[in-house]
């Protein structure tokens, strides 16, 4: 009997234990996968050593273009659901999906204080992380606005237009202005170095390296390191030491690190071009969110789905919580139900578990 009350006791406390510290919390790579050609893109995690991957959406919508808060809390995305390509925000887990836009959301990336900055038609445009204070950036464009990039300081905002068949990197002021060209001769990608003291870019201008860095008024433009493969989407570790970045290998594809001090390169997910990651960004995430079921290695990562909201704008209902009240009740019942099986074996009258299946044949 004693065993009995043991087990009841340690099915309650295991209900009511509080979750553990969030283990998605540290470093990581954040990239979007399309596992086979036609199929949607699902936003993932993955630590800069290769292991940890982790799907956060799970098919919800065509998710792209992921950019993490400056607290390392939630993450705005560019994603079409099957209408319109919107703006979206949710928690480092996956969880609390909401739509910040209704008339269009490209490129997407976070001001320093929090706020959310992105591209719509010709303009560019920023709001508050739920979607309020909506505001003009810069508009007339000639094309649209990708890749944006907001200076470490929040002053002013790099991005790609392509026009016909040219494609080039402009800044703009944040809080509106002058649009600065800075490439003549083809760049786009730009992103910043956390010191705010150079853009490194992709460029196809001359062979022998696809990334190049400039200062912040485009001057000094030279390659950052050499490369006999296609590299694309570089973007910096928060210290500036190193680069991840997706490189194009023939057949195969790579999501690499460049270490700029050792002058050394090291894969961190490979896979064929036909199944492919894409758009790595370095994030630090410091959310103590539950995290979702993750897998052990490249290609076979499964997770629970990630909660979703109604699509609508933030502000107009509200998420459902569980009452403790209702998880005490089921504990009690769990409990209550463990105390008859056990009592039913000992008093000889519950039935033995089916043996397990037998081995299949080699």
């Amino acid at each position: 009997m004693r065993r009995v009350i043991m087990l009841a006791t340690a099915v309650v406390m295991a209900m009511a234990a509080p979750a553990a510290a969030d283990p998605l919390e540290g470093d990581w790579i954040l990239l979007h996968f399309q596992d086979q050609p036609g199929a949607v893109y699902d936003l993932y995690l993955v630590h800069p050593d290769g292991t940890g991957l982790v799907n956060l959406t799970n098919g919800v919508a065509d998710d792209h273009v992921g950019a993490v808060s400056p607290d390392g809390s939630l993450i705005a995305v560019s994603s079409n659901d099957g209408t319109s390509t919107e703006i979206w925000v949710m928690d480092t887990a996956g969880g609390g999906r909401q739509r910040l836009t209704s008339s269009g959301g490209y490129g997407v990336a976070w001001t320093p204080d929090g706020r959310i900055v992105y591209s719509r038609a010709t303009e560019i445009r920023v709001m508050a992380a739920d979607g309020t204070g909506d505001a003009l950036v810069v508009e007339g464009l000639a094309g649209v606005a990708h890749n944006l990039a907001v200076s470490p300081d929040g002053s002013t905002v790099a991005f790609d237009v392509q026009v016909e068949t040219d494609r080039d990197i402009y800044s703009v002021p944040l809080a509106g202005g002058e649009v600065t060209e800075l490439t003549t001769e083809g760049g786009f990608e730009p992103e910043w170095s956390p010191d705010g003291s150079q853009i490194v870019f992709t460029t196809f201008r001359a062979s022998g390296g696809n990334f190049w860095v400039m200062n912040p008024d485009g001057s000094d433009q030279h390659n950052l390191f050499p490369s006999e493969f296609n590299d694309f989407e570089a973007s910096w570790s928060p210290d500036g030491s190193r680069i991840v970045f997706e490189s194009v290998r023939n057949e195969d594809f790579a999501i690499s690190i460049f270490d700029l001090t050792a002058g050394t390169s090291v894969d961190v997910v490979t896979r064929p071009t036909a199944a492919t990651f894409r758009s790595p960004v370095w994030v630090r995430i410091t959310s103590t969110m539950a995290p979702p079921v993750t897998g052990t290695s490249a290609g076979t990562a499964t997770t629970t789905a990630a909660p979703v909201t109604s699509a609508v704008p933030a502000g107009d209902g509200e998420e459902s919580s569980i009452d403790p009240i209702w998880v005490a009740l089921f504990g009690a019942i769990v409990a209550a139900a463990a105390i008859g099986i056990v009592l039913a074996r000992q008093s000889g009258k519950g039935k033995e578990p089916p043996p397990p299946p037998a081995a299949p044949d080699n």
